[in-house]
C-alpha cells in the first residue's frame, strides 16, 4: 500500500531508490519502472518530483553539492573575514563536508565512471 509521504521525503525516497539501483543494476539498466517498483509508487509520483532518470541523476548531484555551495555562499557573504580567510575558510569546509558525505559522493563517483572495484571490494557495475 502507497504510503502518504511529504513531498521533500518522498523525493528524497525516489532519490535513494534511484541511486541504488543505477548502482546495482548501472544507469543504462535501471529503468524509471524498476526505480518506482522498488517503493511502491506509481510513475505518476515520478514524474511528478522528475522529467525523466536523466533529471533524477542531476539530482542526486544537486543533492549532494547543495550544502556546499550554501556554505561557501555564506562564507563570502561575511564581512569578517579577508580575502585570505575567504578562501581558507571555503577549502577546509568543502572539505569537511566531503568527508562528512563521504558514501554519497562515492556512490555519484562510481556511477560517473563506470566498473571499478573499490573500498570494501564491492563491484560496481559499468555506466555510460
Amino acid at each position: 500500500m502507497n504510503r502518504r509521504l511529504d513531498p521533500e521525503t518522498r523525493r528524497d525516497e525516489l532519490l535513494e531508490a534511484a541511486s541504488d539501483l543505477f548502482l546495482e543494476n548501472g544507469y543504462r539498466d535501471t529503468s524509471v519502472n524498476s526505480i518506482v517498483e522498488s517503493i511502491g509508487v506509481s510513475k505518476g509520483t515520478f514524474y511528478y518530483y522528475f522529467d525523466s532518470k536523466e533529471d533524477v541523476l542531476e539530482g542526486l548531484g544537486e543533492k549532494l553539492s547543495g550544502p556546499i555551495y550554501q556554505k561557501i555562499d555564506e562564507i563570502t557573504e561575511k564581512d569578517s573575514l579577508n580575502a585570505i580567510e575567504k578562501p581558507n575558510r571555503i577549502f577546509s569546509t568543502s572539505r569537511r563536508l566531503k568527508l562528512n558525505n563521504k558514501e554519497e559522493l562515492r556512490k555519484i563517483f562510481h556511477l560517473c565512471i563506470g566498473r571499478k572495484t573499490f573500498g570494501s571490494g564491492t563491484r560496481y557495475r559499468n555506466s555510460p
